[in-house]
């Protein structure tokens, strides 16, 4: 019996030596400690592709006609946030004074210079599509070309009374819209001038895109009157020598088309 209670005392000591002892009495529980471990939630960004786009992606379109320039790639550069950047430059027209007018996408308007100056447009690079901004508007290019008013059509001199009341409102075709990016031409009727001459009114409609451009258009390219805010834009024929014609910038056209360009969202 007594090698049995030392036995006893024996494995107690290597119990407690090993584990640790667990006080208890009639009136108390073991104690339990429990660890709690917390883990960092993780925060994920997701960077827009701004880096990738080539110039390759936009078709600069060179001069088709006596009223279009050669649209220019100004070179790909990079930004303050480091995307990437492509200039689009329409060159001076060489008609100095005369409009200069950049478009996007075979027809979309873009920016204009009714000075005839240079127009630039900065495209920028969002998730692998060059984009333009313009009156708040974010649109993918793939596509610029440009229209000039040039000093095609001759201006004529006279002394005689020229023939001013024969021109008839079928001479001038009024288009019909044809694309998202136009609109339909609208004819305001003959009236009579001060100096009883047969007038015409050619008219755009207001955009239906509230504050975007519109471009009045004559003879499928000769750049015609614009409203940057996106009203209605008019323009009144004057008939000469029977012909409708029209006078910008110091130049005589003779018209025997309208169309309209509207710039879309």
């Amino acid at each position: 019996m007594k090698k049995f209670i030392i036995a006893l005392i024996y494995w107690s000591l290597l119990i407690c030596k090993g584990y640790g002892c667990l006080a208890t009495s009639s009136s108390s529980s073991p104690i339990l400690v429990t660890t709690t471990t917390t883990v960092a939630p993780t925060t994920t960004t997701t960077v827009s592709d701004c880096t990738s786009c080539t110039a390759g992606q936009v078709t600069f379109t060179p001069m088709t006609t006596p009223d279009t320039e050669d649209a220019v790639n100004g070179g790909i550069g990079v930004d303050g946030n480091g995307c990437s950047t492509l200039t689009a430059i329409c060159p001076a027209n060489p008609n100095p004074g005369f409009f200069v007018f950049m478009q996007f996408n075979g027809g979309e308007g873009g920016p204009q210079d009714v000075t005839g100056g240079a127009v630039t447009a900065v495209l920028m690079c969002v998730n692998g599509q060059w984009t333009f901004t313009q009156d708040g508007i974010t649109r993918v290019i793939t596509e610029v070309n440009l229209t000039t008013t040039t000093t095609t059509a001759a201006t004529t001199t006279t002394t005689t009374v020229s023939d001013c009341t024969s021109c008839l409102e079928g001479q001038v075709t009024f288009e019909p819209m044809t694309t998202p990016d136009s609109e339909a031409a609208v004819s305001g009727g003959t009236g009579v001038d001060a100096n009883g001459c047969s007038t015409l009114t050619a008219i755009c409609p207001a955009n239906p895109n509230a504050g975007l451009g519109v471009f009045m258009i004559f003879n499928n390219g000769l750049g015609g009157p614009v409203e940057e805010t996106g009203t209605e834009v008019t323009a009144v024929l004057m008939c000469v020598n029977g012909q409708w014609t029209f006078t910008q910038q110091g130049v005589t056209s003779v018209i025997t088309s309208v169309s309209c360009v509207i710039v879309t969202p």
